[in-house]
Formats: structure tokens, C-alpha cells, sequence
């Protein structure tokens, strides 16, 4: 008698489901840096171009911004367009920490500002001059802003100062 031979065949399904719906939007490695001076007819071009795109663990200059009326304390009023940026005013130097002039990386230019009692600017605020001449020598250097590669937030760290909705819009926090 020959022996008999018995083939057993298995199949396996895996189903993967995946939810879009409500998730966070990731946030982006890149933000903009502008030249410390401003980028505008009749200013000279920074060394290292006027603006561009840089990833978040890049070191760069840091200069801060804040929103209030009057100068003083290290912080001044320095942006060519008064009207629009009537209470913008800017610093570079931050005197507790071991070095006054900064180049840090995004995340600790960020706690470098909020420390100072300010913010990073915005690319339009330094587009418009408003941290020129505010110390270190970065007129002439690319600095950190908090704007995102396409300028919507989808975290609040992307926001200057405020909170992100997830619209895309950052809104004051007070």
C-alpha cells in the first residue's frame, strides 16, 4: 500500500482601517528666515540672501518681537511701515543668558523670546524692517521667524503669538 498525502492550504486576511477624520495636522520643519535688516526697495541685500526656507533644526540669528506701546528695556520701535506695525517693537540682546548675540535652532529661538517677554516675528515684520539695527550685527544675517513654509499654522508653535485653530489661522491667546 503507498502513503497517502494530505496538502492543507491556509489563507490569511488582514484589514487595515485608517481615520483621516479630526487627526492634527503635522507640523511643518520648515520656517522662514529674512534677513535681519528687512527685505525692501533701497536696502541693501543681506549676504546671505533675503529670505528663505529653512529646517527647524538649522542653526540661525534670533531676534525677538513683542506687541505694546513704548520703548525701553532693551526694546525698541524700529519698523518703516508705522502704521501697520504701530506697536511691533524688537530686540536682539538678551542679557541672561550666557551669550547676549544668539544662533540657535527654531525651537530654542522660540523659548529664547517667550523668556525675553516677547515672541519670534513674523516674516512680514521683519520683511518691514522692524528688528533692523536692534544689536548683535544680524542686519547683515538671516534670522528666525515663526512663519511656516506656507504661512498657515496647524500647530500652535507655528503661530507668533496666539493659538491655532486648525483652520490654518492663528488667533490671540488673550
Amino acid at each position: 500500500q503507498s502513503p497517502t498525502t494530505t496538502t492543507t492550504t491556509t489563507q490569511t486576511t488582514t484589514t487595515t482601517t485608517t481615520s483621516t477624520e479630526n487627526e492634527p495636522e503635522e507640523e511643518s520643519d520648515l520656517r522662514w528666515v529674512v534677513c535681519g535688516r528687512g527685505v525692501r526697495e533701497g536696502l541693501k541685500r543681506c549676504g546671505e540672501g533675503g529670505m528663505d526656507e529653512r529646517h527647524v533644526d538649522d542653526l540661525h540669528e534670533v531676534r525677538c518681537c513683542k506687541d505694546g506701546e513704548g520703548a525701553g528695556g532693551g526694546w525698541s520701535h524700529k519698523c518703516l511701515d508705522e502704521e501697520e506695525y504701530f506697536d511691533v517693537l524688537a530686540r536682539t540682546k538678551v542679557d541672561w543668558y550666557d551669550e547676549l548675540c544668539h544662533e540657535e535652532n527654531f525651537y530654542d529661538a522660540l523659548e529664547i523670546c517667550d523668556e525675553a517677554g516677547g515672541r519670534l516675528c513674523t516674516k512680514e515684520e521683519v520683511l518691514n524692517s522692524c528688528t533692523k539695527g536692534t544689536g548683535c550685527g544680524h542686519d547683515n544675517d538671516l534670522i528666525w521667524t515663526c512663519t511656516p513654509e506656507d504661512g498657515e499654522c496647524g500647530q500652535s508653535s507655528e503661530c507668533c503669538s496666539g493659538v491655532c485653530h486648525g483652520d490654518g489661522y492663528c488667533e490671540p491667546w488673550w
